[in-house]
């Protein structure tokens, strides 16, 4: 059975309120599969196959990220079933998810981080597509001069400046303080 196959067979999802609108979050047999905003009617394919149900790591993803808005968390402590993509992906993603709480990256030194020095441009392309929002924290990748730069969840800048802003960073006109 190929894995695409088996992941479709297995997700389970459920939908977060946060203060930002509906988070949904979908997990498999082999850890959290997506975390995006929106409702599974708004998403992909994925979610609109996913069945609700129970699962204890389904109950631990919703609950870390209730922590996370509460203030209370500052790592998500859950096994990834990473998204079939390419090393160069995965790698950007795994480097993107050690950036520490209230702390940013540039999206040059992320492509330091993940071994591919130069590749700025293609970071930000996979920061864009990212799937696991909040838990891989594309929110903490700014631009080099500390302006925000792109957000593609709903709410664009002002979404990735409110998690910031969560977090205790201070943003003057778009740009970190």
């Amino acid at each position: 059975m190929d894995r695409d196959h088996l992941v479709e067979k297995v997700s389970i999802g459920a939908l977060y309120s946060s203060p930002l609108g509906a988070v949904s979050v979908a997990v498999s047999e082999l850890g959290l599969r997506r975390v995006v905003f929106g409702s599974p009617a708004d998403l992909e394919y994925e979610f609109q196959n996913a069945r609700e149900g129970k699962s204890p790591l389904l109950k631990a993803a919703l609950d870390q990220l209730n922590e996370y808005f509460h203030g209370e968390r500052k790592v998500f402590d859950l096994p990834i079933d990473w998204p079939v993509g390419s090393a160069f992906r995965l790698a950007v993603m795994q480097a993107a998810q050690m950036i520490p709480y209230g702390n940013v990256q540039s999206y040059a030194q992320l492509a330091v981080q993940a071994g591919h020095a130069g590749a700025a441009r293609a970071v930000g392309s996979v920061m864009a597509h990212n799937p696991m929002l909040i838990v891989v924290p594309c929110h903490r990748v700014v631009a080099s001069d500390k302006r925000l730069g792109g957000f593609s969840a709903p709410g664009g800048q002002d979404t990735k400046m409110f998690l910031l802003e969560l977090e205790g960073l201070k943003i003057v006109d778009q740009r970190l303080g």
